[in-house]
């Protein structure tokens, strides 16, 4: 068969059907995310960090808070 290499796997063979499947990369796969893509998930991803540091930045805050206020 053109295009495939002589191999023998464990269960015999290596055969077209499992070049196909296995061996080869699935076309979707093959194409990269645009650059816009790219940029607008780390976009996301930035935002999301953002927001959890506010939440822990205001849950350090109360809790310094608390502190100062059973010091004093």
């Amino acid at each position: 068969m053109e295009g495939i290499p002589d191999l023998t796997r464990t269960s015999g063979k290596h055969t077209e059907e499992h070049h196909l499947i296995r061996c080869l990369v699935p076309e979707e796969v093959k194409k990269a995310p645009s650059t816009e893509q790219r940029l607008a998930s780390l976009e996301k991803r930035l935002d999301n960090m953002q927001t959890r540091f506010d939440d822990f930045s205001s849950k350090i805050e109360e809790l310094l808070h608390k502190l100062a206020s059973s010091i004093g």
